[in-house]
Parts: structure tokens; C-alpha cells; sequence
């Protein structure tokens, strides 16, 4: 008698879409997901507070578990609200889509698979490409160095293959279309709400690694990311400023690796300064981020939030040597 093995059980993805204000992009979104070759899932999106009549639109999509904010909580607020129902559903592994992305068919079966294979995955991730006709590739992955505290990131393929080979404890991947388990976030946590938004991808890695997972990023899966633009707005420099100092504190304690950490981030900030033409009121963002950053302030960036004029002398000071 020939015994027929039955097949076995896709594990169940829980897809998390945010939305703000962006309407027409997130429901791309939602379209491209839909579309998967990968049958067992679940599409939830969380609209943070829109004010364009977001959530009435988006509640006419079928298909889809919509959780409407009253207030915006961040994207690390209404993400972790999404971990929370995942969890509580008991899904097997929950999928972070970016709204302004569009993912192609056999992405997250792909990556699945791929999950799959590694056992010792903590967070996954296809490669990120720009949605124009040039499809530049925008990330592969980055790599993290605690010794010299810094985090390179590469778009080239192989370097990054190559990174993810001799150095595999030292993977952080972006959270714009990341696959991770259930069972990773009940060990490791959500994301850090302080954060807000920002950062909250490389610290939600670097606590995964620290908890004895491998990160990783696969060059057989793509997804199309939205390019943005050389200056961006004022929330931007804020958050990225703030929470990169923020991260550092947090996984660096000894004065020595947070004061190495600190100059690292202020090459970034002559970066940012020097490579676009940043209008005052983002360089007044990037101050304020900063000086946020080293006191512990945490929550939301207002528009009418200035840096007094001691917090811009410092930042000055800083910058000069």
C-alpha cells in the first residue's frame, strides 16, 4: 500500500501596511501584495490619523483588516500594533511592507522559502530597488561594527553577499519590506517606541543578533521602493539625528564606544549638511535631533520645535572638529 505524505502547511504571513495621509500610494501597496503567488496570508493596514480621508477609502477595499489611529503613533507605534494582533493570532511570520512600495508576485514566497531554509534567521529581507525605469538598486543590506562603532550599508550584490558569508553576526537590513517570525519578536520585543520612526529597524536587528539570530538579506527577491528626494523634510533629519544617537547609547555603554559613536554620527551630520543643499529649517531639525538625542528626549517631532541658541552653538562647535 503506497501512503500518500500530505502536503505540508505554508506557514501563515501577517502583512503590515501603514498609512499616512497617502491614500493612492498605499493602495498600490495593498494591490501589489494582493497579487503574491503566496495564498496564506493576511493584509492588515494601520492608517495613522490621516486627515485625507484615508481610512473611509481604504475601509471600501475587500480583502483587507483595517485599523484606523485617532492620532498618529509613529510608524513604531502602529507597527507594534500590528506585531501585537500577529501575535495574538498566532501567525507564523509577519511581513513589514512600506506603503510607497510594490512588490513583485513571487517576492514573499520567495522570501518565505528563504526563511525557511535559514532556521537561524532573525530578520529577512529581499533587495530594495528604486521604482523608476532605471531600477537602481537602493540597498542590499549593512553591516555593523561594534569595535569601531559604525554601520556600513552597500547596494552592490556582492559585497553584500560577501558580507553576509564571512560576517553574518553583523547584518542589519532595512525594515522597508522585512520578513520576520512570530516567533522572533515574542523573544527579542517590538519595536522601540521612543523611536518614532527611524532607526527602528537596525536596533529591532541589533537585538536580534544579541539574542543569537542571523540577519539576512536575499538577492532572489525584489521589491520596488519609492526614490526620494536629496532634501527631504524637516521630520526626517530630526528623527535619523536623534534616534542615531539614541541606538548608539543604547548598545554601547561604555563612554569610550559612545564618544566614538557620537564623532561617527557627526561625519554623517557633515554629510548630510554638505552633500544637499539643506534649507534652515532642516539644519535646524538636525540640531535640535541631536541635542535631543545626547539628553534622552524622546516622542514626536513638531514643525514649531527650534533649537535655542546655546543648542545650535554647540552643534556648531561640534561640527568643526
Amino acid at each position: 500500500m503506497n501512503v500518500v505524505e500530505e502536503p505540508k502547511k505554508m506557514p501563515s504571513v501577517f502583512v503590515i501596511i501603514i498609512n499616512w495621509n497617502d491614500y493612492d500610494t498605499t493602495k498600490r501597496c495593498i494591490d501589489s501584495v494582493k497579487a503574491s503567488n503566496y495564498s496564506n496570508l493576511k493584509i492588515a493596514v494601520i492608517d495613522n490619523g490621516s486627515k485625507d480621508n484615508s481610512p473611509e477609502k481604504l475601509s471600501k477595499i475587500d480583502g483587507i483588516k483595517l485599523l484606523a489611529n485617532s492620532t498618529n503613533l509613529g510608524f513604531t507605534g502602529a507597527c507594534n500594533q500590528g506585531f501585537k494582533i500577529a501575535i495574538d493570532q498566532k501567525e507564523d511570520l509577519i511581513w513589514l511592507v512600506n506603503n510607497d512600495v510594490e512588490v513583485e508576485q513571487t517576492t514573499l514566497s520567495t522570501l518565505v522559502s528563504e526563511y525557511i531554509q535559514h532556521p537561524s534567521t532573525g530578520c529577512l529581507s529581499p533587495v530594495i530597488v528604486d521604482n523608476t525605469e532605471e531600477k537602481k538598486i537602493q540597498h542590499a543590506c549593512s553591516k555593523y561594527s561594534r569595535l569601531h562603532p559604525s554601520i556600513e550599508e552597500t547596494s552592490e550584490i556582492k559585497i553584500a553577499e560577501t558580507w553576509q558569508q564571512d560576517t553574518p553576526e553583523q547584518i542589519l537590513v532595512w525594515g522597508t519590506a522585512m520578513l520576520v517570525s512570530r516567533k522572533v519578536i515574542t523573544h527579542i520585543g517590538e519595536f522601540d517606541d521612543r523611536l518614532f520612526a527611524y532607526l527602528e529597524d537596525f536596533d529591532l536587528c541589533l537585538r536580534a543578533i544579541e539574542s543569537g539570530y542571523h540577519n539576512r538579506f536575499t538577492a532572489k527577491a525584489i521589491v520596488y521602493h519609492q526614490a526620494h528626494p536629496s532634501n527631504r523634510p524637516p521630520h526626517y533629519y530630526y528623527y535619523t539625528t536623534r534616534n542615531g544617537i539614541l541606538f548608539w547609547k543604547r548598545h554601547h555603554r561604555s563612554k569610550k564606544q559612545l564618544f566614538q559613536s557620537i564623532y561617527w554620527l557627526l561625519d554623517r551630520i557633515k554629510a548630510f549638511k554638505h552633500g544637499s543643499q539643506l534649507g534652515s529649517e532642516q539644519y535646524k531639525a538636525l540640531t535640535l535631533g541631536f541635542c535631543h538625542g545626547l539628553s534622552g528626549k524622546t516622542g514626536r517631532f513638531e514643525s514649531h520645535m527650534k533649537p535655542t541658541m546655546i543648542q545650535r552653538f554647540i552643534v556648531k562647535v561640534l561640527l568643526l572638529i
